[in-house]
């Protein structure tokens, strides 16, 4: 059934979001009255984005992912001054439109996502900061993430040096600093604390400082292990999967990286002529878990693609440790470390 509602709202989900859209602002006239063209385009997109994360939920049978979404949206919301009962309004016009488009029981299946979510938005919380400021990688993570935030990008980059020269293991820096950090950039963003414009500054002057790295990282004695690591065809975050590939390389690996908006084509061919032993798909939106899964469904149904292994990551598969076995992976890691473990594991099964 879940499935069904899937395709449901996917094969619809234009004419679905204009349909709740016109339904919520039917209930509210007034408002109607003051928005902008603009003001109604940016809301239809916001329609669609709910809609999006809420049949991503129901395909994988997961209330906590739109429950998680209606927590990410809800901070988002709090931190600009925009009203909640705007977010309630539209999950409830959802409800109602999709109410019509399904049957008595698809309805009934609907009703705790919707339901859950809405308790989730009236619930007071705050976004911690991930940073564990009580260690001493944890310090230098702040440190860093500071001077990023100042446009510093020399004095971060030396502060890396100064740890490479404690004899701190790229493995420490990678996952206790620079991964930390860039958590800490994005719960900036999501309370408004800094612009779109400084969160791409952070994360690509992290890129560049990572590739200092590289002399240590591409040293090592190389193995007969090959790995293509790709992320979905829409997914733009590509820094976790770049993590993955360098500690792979690192522990002996010869890796293909394909990055963001890794077309189906091109990760098969890669496949084939790299002659990898394991793919590599990193998701970090839950609104990309069904592309994780047709891209997988295609490797399994090529004949010369069919053997190779496959390990995903990212913030879906962390929230739900399970979730990899629903889209059809072999595995999955909760951080660059781990997943060069579970590839070895994969590969000697």
């Amino acid at each position: 059934m879940n499935k069904d509602i899937f395709y449901k709202i996917n094969d619809n989900i234009n004419d679905l979001a204009k349909d709740s859209l016109n339904l919520q602002f039917s209930k509210n006239q007034d408002l109607f009255k003051k928005i902008s063209k603009k003001q109604f385009e940016h809301s239809l997109k916001d329609t669609k984005y709910h809609l999006q994360y809420l049949s991503e939920a129901i395909a994988y049978d997961d209330v906590d992912i739109f429950v998680m979404y209606a927590r990410w949206t809800k901070h988002l919301f709090n931190s600009r001054n925009l009203p909640l009962i705007w977010i309630e309004g539209s999950f409830r016009a959802i409800f109602e439109t999709l109410s019509e488009e399904l049957t008595h029981d698809e309805v009934n299946y609907l009703t705790p996502y919707i339901h859950n979510a809405i308790d989730e938005l009236n619930t007071v919380s705050k976004l911690k900061s991930l940073i564990e400021e009580n260690t001493i990688l944890g310090k230098y993570a702040r440190k860093y993430t500071d001077y990023l935030l100042d446009a510093d990008r020399e004095s971060a980059s030396k502060l890396i040096d100064e740890l490479l020269d404690k004899d701190y293991s790229v493995e420490d820096i990678y996952l206790d600093v620079f991964a930390a950090s860039q958590l800490e950039i994005g719960r900036l963003w999501q309370i408004n604390a800094i612009s779109v414009a400084q969160e791409h500054y952070c994360t690509a002057a992290t890129q560049t400082i990572m590739s200092k790295l590289y002399p240590l990282i591409f040293s090592t004695p190389k193995e007969d292990k090959k790995a293509v690591i790709a992320c979905t065809k829409n997914e733009l975050h590509e820094i976790g999967a770049r993590m993955v590939a360098d500690f792979l390389e690192l522990y002996g690996w010869h890796t293909y990286y394909i990055g963001a908006q890794s077309h189906y084509q091109s990760v098969i061919e890669s496949l084939e002529t790299f002659d990898a032993d394991i793919l590599a798909i990193s998701a970090t939106l839950a609104s990309h878990l069904s592309e994780v899964e047709e891209l997988i469904k295609i490797v399994k149904d090529n004949e010369n693609t069919r053997h190779i292994k496959v390990i995903v990551g990212g913030r879906p598969f962390n929230n739900n440790p399970n979730l990899y076995k629903k889209v059809g992976a072999n595995a999955y890691a909760i951080n660059a470390k781990l997943a060069v473990r579970s590839c070895e594991v994969l590969i000697n099964e």
